[in-house]
């Protein structure tokens, strides 16, 4: 057996883990609470890898709470952030990224493209091949369904894959095209 000592100087409760590969342990700590653990044993290891604990949010059971936009995994359940499902459809409010695990998960079109957000990952049920986890747009549309109601896609017609505004009349090899709902 050895000695642990516990010491939370952060500002939110810390949760820690150990084990002693028989039986898994947590210890709730609030801010500015030190615990001295005079037998615990030996082969006491904490969780490895990109779980962070530190400064993590906690439900009223005392189970950790994934928070999406901080680069860790709080969970600890091998996901970091985006790629947690526990993320999907949260919005981070500094950025404006959204994260998902399918596209039903990315509501709504761009503001400025008129495009229609998908949801990036290596999933089914994703329209983006990626592992970002979060809503982007295609870049482009290549049909209707990929711009907003009140918008056409000009790629079917020799465009360049642009969201245009119903009424308006664009050119491409000699014709013109009207757009129209």
């Amino acid at each position: 057996m050895s000695k642990a000592i516990f010491l939370n100087t952060e500002t939110k409760p810390i949760l820690f883990y150990f084990h002693n590969f028989s039986s898994f342990y947590s210890l709730l700590l609030s801010p500015n609470i030190l615990i001295i653990l005079a037998q615990i044993p030996t082969t006491t290891t904490t969780v490895t890898g990109e779980c962070k604990f530190c400064g993590g949010y906690f439900d009223k059971n005392g189970n950790p709470i994934e928070e999406c936009f901080d680069n860790h995994n709080n969970d600890c359940d091998g996901y970091k952030d985006c790629a947690d499902p526990g993320c999907a459809g949260k919005t981070d409010p500094n950025t404006g990224v959204t994260c998902c695990q399918s596209d039903s998960d990315c509501p709504g079109y761009d503001p400025n493209t008129h495009l229609k957000y998908y949801c990036e990952c290596d999933k089914s049920g994703c329209s983006i091949s990626g592992t970002s986890y979060t809503c982007k747009t295609k870049g482009k549309c290549y049909t209707p369904s990929d711009c907003d109601s009140n918008y056409c896609c000009d790629y079917n017609y020799g465009g360049s894959g642009e969201c245009k505004g119903i009424g308006n009349i664009t050119s491409y090899g000699g014709k013109s095209y009207l757009c129209v709902a």
